[in-house]
Protein backbone atom coordinates (compact mmCIF):
# COMPACT_ATOMS: atom_id res chain seq x y z
CA UNK A 1 0.00 0.00 0.00
CA UNK A 2 1.41 3.45 -0.89
CA UNK A 3 2.47 5.78 1.90
CA UNK A 4 -0.15 8.30 2.97
CA UNK A 5 0.94 11.87 2.35
CA UNK A 6 -0.33 15.11 3.78
CA UNK A 7 -3.19 16.78 1.90
CA UNK A 8 -2.20 20.02 0.17
CA UNK A 9 -4.23 23.08 -0.78
CA UNK A 10 -4.05 21.90 -4.39
CA UNK A 11 -5.62 18.58 -3.38
CA UNK A 12 -8.60 20.47 -2.03
CA UNK A 13 -9.28 21.86 -5.51
CA UNK A 14 -9.89 18.36 -6.83
CA UNK A 15 -12.54 17.73 -4.15
CA UNK A 16 -14.70 20.62 -5.37
CA UNK A 17 -17.54 20.39 -7.87
CA UNK A 18 -15.99 20.52 -11.34
CA UNK A 19 -17.75 23.80 -12.16
CA UNK A 20 -15.94 25.51 -9.24
CA UNK A 21 -12.42 24.29 -10.07
CA UNK A 22 -11.12 27.14 -12.23
CA UNK A 23 -12.37 30.00 -10.04
CA UNK A 24 -11.09 28.30 -6.87
CA UNK A 25 -7.70 27.56 -8.48
CA UNK A 26 -7.30 31.16 -9.59
CA UNK A 27 -8.33 32.49 -6.16
CA UNK A 28 -5.92 30.16 -4.38
CA UNK A 29 -3.04 31.11 -6.71
CA UNK A 30 -3.75 34.82 -6.13
CA UNK A 31 -3.85 34.33 -2.34
CA UNK A 32 -0.57 32.40 -2.34
CA UNK A 33 1.09 35.08 -4.47
CA UNK A 34 -0.22 37.83 -2.17
CA UNK A 35 1.13 35.88 0.83
CA UNK A 36 4.57 35.80 -0.82
CA UNK A 37 4.61 32.14 -1.91
CA UNK A 38 5.08 32.72 -5.64
CA UNK A 39 6.56 29.25 -6.24
CA UNK A 40 3.46 27.50 -4.86
CA UNK A 41 1.25 30.07 -6.61
CA UNK A 42 2.85 29.16 -9.96
CA UNK A 43 2.41 25.44 -9.23
CA UNK A 44 -1.30 25.93 -8.44
CA UNK A 45 -1.81 28.18 -11.47
CA UNK A 46 -0.40 25.43 -13.70
CA UNK A 47 -3.00 22.88 -12.53
CA UNK A 48 -5.43 22.01 -15.32
CA UNK A 49 -9.12 21.44 -14.81
CA UNK A 50 -9.47 17.66 -14.81
CA UNK A 51 -11.54 15.87 -17.45
CA UNK A 52 -14.86 14.54 -16.18
CA UNK A 53 -13.54 10.96 -15.96
CA UNK A 54 -10.63 12.03 -13.73
CA UNK A 55 -12.96 14.20 -11.64
CA UNK A 56 -15.26 11.20 -11.05
CA UNK A 57 -12.27 9.10 -9.97
CA UNK A 58 -11.24 11.91 -7.58
CA UNK A 59 -14.74 12.03 -6.10
CA UNK A 60 -14.72 8.27 -5.55
CA UNK A 61 -11.31 8.51 -3.90
CA UNK A 62 -12.18 11.37 -1.54
CA UNK A 63 -15.84 10.68 -0.78
CA UNK A 64 -16.32 6.92 -1.29
CA UNK A 65 -12.94 5.44 -0.46
CA UNK A 66 -14.26 1.90 0.11
CA UNK A 67 -15.77 1.78 -3.39
CA UNK A 68 -12.57 3.25 -4.85
CA UNK A 69 -10.39 0.64 -3.13
CA UNK A 70 -12.66 -2.21 -4.32
CA UNK A 71 -12.53 -0.87 -7.89
CA UNK A 72 -8.73 -0.65 -7.74
CA UNK A 73 -8.51 -4.20 -6.37
CA UNK A 74 -10.75 -5.51 -9.17
CA UNK A 75 -8.81 -3.56 -11.78
CA UNK A 76 -5.54 -5.07 -10.57
CA UNK A 77 -7.05 -8.58 -10.63
CA UNK A 78 -8.54 -8.09 -14.08
CA UNK A 79 -5.20 -6.83 -15.35
CA UNK A 80 -3.80 -10.34 -14.82
CA UNK A 81 -6.73 -11.87 -16.68
CA UNK A 82 -6.32 -9.47 -19.60
CA UNK A 83 -2.66 -10.44 -19.93
CA UNK A 84 -3.61 -14.13 -19.76
CA UNK A 85 -6.19 -13.61 -22.51
CA UNK A 86 -3.62 -11.85 -24.74
CA UNK A 87 -1.16 -14.71 -24.24
CA UNK A 88 -3.84 -17.27 -25.11
CA UNK A 89 -4.67 -15.43 -28.33
CA UNK A 90 -0.99 -15.55 -29.28
CA UNK A 91 -1.07 -19.32 -28.77
CA UNK A 92 1.16 -19.50 -25.71
CA UNK A 93 0.37 -22.02 -22.96
CA UNK A 94 -0.42 -19.39 -20.35
CA UNK A 95 -1.77 -20.34 -16.94
CA UNK A 96 -4.77 -18.41 -15.67
CA UNK A 97 -4.06 -15.95 -12.83
CA UNK A 98 -4.47 -17.65 -9.48
CA UNK A 99 -3.69 -21.09 -10.95
CA UNK A 100 0.10 -20.84 -11.00
CA UNK A 101 0.30 -24.31 -9.41
CA UNK A 102 -0.82 -25.72 -12.80
CA UNK A 103 2.36 -24.42 -14.45
CA UNK A 104 4.62 -27.30 -15.60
Amino acid sequence: MPAVRETTAGDELFRLPLSEFTAARNALAAKLKKDGDSEESDRIKALSKPPVSAWVANQLYWKHRGAFDRQEFLRSRLGGWHEWERQCRRGSRAVAPGNESQRR
